[in-house]
C-alpha cells in the first residue's frame, strides 16, 4: 500500500511542502488512522486513491528502485519513512510478504501456453509480412 504526495513544482520549498504532508500523513498512520481510509483522502496515485493505496503484488524488479527498496526494507504492518522518487514523495505500508519461490507446472501451465502462442503468433505474421514484402513491388517517389 502507499501514498503518493507530489510537489507542485521541483523547487526545494515545494519539495519540502510536499515531503512535510506526507509527514503529516504518516504521523497519522503510526497513531492508528485506516491508511486505506487516508490513501483514500490524499494520495495523489489514481490507482492508489481508488484502491485505498493498495497496489497488489509486487515483485522485484517492477517499481523504480527507490520506491522498491524502500519497500522490501519495510517490515510487514510497518509504515516507511518517506522516499522520494521521480513521481513525488511516498510512504508505503507494507501489508504482506511472501516470499519467492520457483512456481509448480500447474501454476506456470497457463502462462506459458499463452507466451507459446503469442510467440508463434508473431513467427506467423513476420513471415506472412515478410512474403508479401517479396511479391511487392514498392517505389519511393
Amino acid at each position: 500500500m502507499h501514498i503518493l504526495v507530489k510537489p507542485s513544482s521541483p523547487g526545494n520549498e515545494d519539495r519540502a511542502t510536499a515531503r512535510s504532508r506526507l509527514l503529516d500523513i504518516r504521523e497519522q498512520c503510526v497513531e492508528g488512522k485506516d491508511f486505506g481510509d487516508l490513501a483514500a483522502a490524499h494520495s495523489e496515485c489514481p490507482s492508489g486513491r481508488k484502491t485505498g493505496g493498495s497496489l497488489g503484488w509486487i515483485s522485484r524488479g517492477t517499481m523504480v528502485s527507490e520506491f522498491e527498496d524502500t519497500l522490501f526494507a519495510t517490515p510487514t504492518g510497518e509504515v516507511s519513512d518517506p522516499v522520494e522518487t521521480a513521481l513525488g514523495f511516498h510512504i508505503v505500508k507494507k501489508a504482506d510478504y511472501e516470499a519467492s519461490r520457483p512456481a509448480s507446472l500447474e501454476e506456470s501451465k497457463e502462462a506459458i501456453r499463452d507466451l507459446l502462442q503469442h510467440n508463434s503468433r508473431g513467427r506467423m505474421i513476420s513471415q506472412y509480412v515478410e512474403a508479401l514484402k517479396s511479391k511487392a513491388s514498392i517505389v519511393e517517389e
